[in-house]
């Protein structure tokens, strides 16, 4: 297994919409158009080694995905590699300037050698990184963005928490009922939701279902009204990208995906840390405790996810 490079990118718009695989295959070819080629494991059905962190739900946005990759060349994107080639050049090169040369001057000259070489090559490899993003989001679809691309500093598996913000939206739920004129005791059903006993919901798994109190695994619960929340109109053409005969590709533009300005009037934002995995909990497990606990179910609710973290709390790299 090669070296790995890391995509931290937002997912955001009429992105949401795109499923995991769909994902996969979109960030395989926008990569491949961004000139970066990528290692591919052997065998009678190769396969691009790219890894996704915590695929999102369908219809939940982030602004903090990551994704790991194998470029088949990673001496040109690594600087702890380009590095070492530094030293060895350095090295190299006092070995056949010693020969006529004083040692003290052969000392100075190598270690200045080496430290302008590695100077320069964390410069470059920055710039390097700089550039493969722009590359990148040129060739990334609407609602897709890459922030940054850096060698990874820990592994999936220590991601452990998940700061997540969702946007309910009581407005056109049961008018008869009024319930947007109720929106302050919303607020307060929710916070007790969270903050109260155990919360045992059924959690859909790939072996099935299972029986969970997911309020050991939420923390720092915080319920806020909201002034106004924009939503895409469904339904609403965007940009796309046509084949030809000739094997050529044409792009269309179309209308720019329409915004939806809901008034504030029963509207509220919910934020919370959530365990990340073991288990995850997903905006689906939130909705259900909802439900559980008797409070009245949102018109529309929009959650995206802001930060990922590790056991310690910290922002995972």
């Amino acid at each position: 297994m090669g070296e790995k490079l890391r995509i931290r990118y937002e997912k955001t718009g009429s992105a949401v919409y795109i499923s995991h695989l769909d994902l996969m295959s979109c960030m395989r070819r926008s990569l491949l158009r961004a000139g970066i080629a990528l290692r591919y494991s052997s065998g009678f059905n190769p396969h691009p080694y790219i890894s996704v962190a915590l695929p999102l739900q369908v219809g939940t946005a982030s602004l903090c995905e990551l994704l790991d990759f194998e470029p088949e060349d990673m001496v040109i994107y690594s600087s702890q590699i380009t590095a070492s080639y530094a030293t060895n050049d350095a090295t190299s090169y006092a070995s056949n300037y010693a020969a006529n040369t004083p040692l003290n001057k052969i000392a100075n000259s190598a270690a200045n050698t080496a430290e302008n070489y590695i100077a320069n090559t964390a410069v470059n490899i920055a710039e390097n990184h700089t550039q493969l993003t722009e590359s990148l989001n040129r060739a990334l679809p609407e609602g897709l963005k890459a922030l940054e691309i850096y060698l990874p500093e820990m592994k999936f598996s220590t991601i452990a928490w998940v700061d997540i913000v969702g946007e309910l939206n009581y407005n056109g739920a049961a008018e008869e009922h009024h319930i947007s004129e109720k929106i302050n005791e919303i607020a307060d059903q929710l916070n007790d939701c969270f903050s109260g006993g155990a919360l045992t919901i059924t959690k859909k798994t790939k072996s099935g279902s299972s029986e969970l109190d997911i309020v050991p695994y939420i923390k720092n619960v915080s319920i806020s009204t909201v002034e106004s929340v924009k939503l895409p109109a469904h339904g609403v053409p965007h940009r796309t990208v046509q084949g030809t005969t000739n094997k050529t590709v044409k792009e269309t533009l179309l209308p720019t995906p329409q915004i939806l300005q809901l008034p504030s009037q029963g509207t509220l934002r919910f934020s919370a840390r959530v365990s990340a995995q073991n288990p995850s909990i997903t905006p689906n497990d939130i909705l259900s405790a909802m439900n559980m606990r008797g409070i009245p179910a949102p018109y529309n609710a929009v959650f995206t996810r802001t930060q990922l973290l590790d056991s310690d709390m910290c922002v995972f790299r």
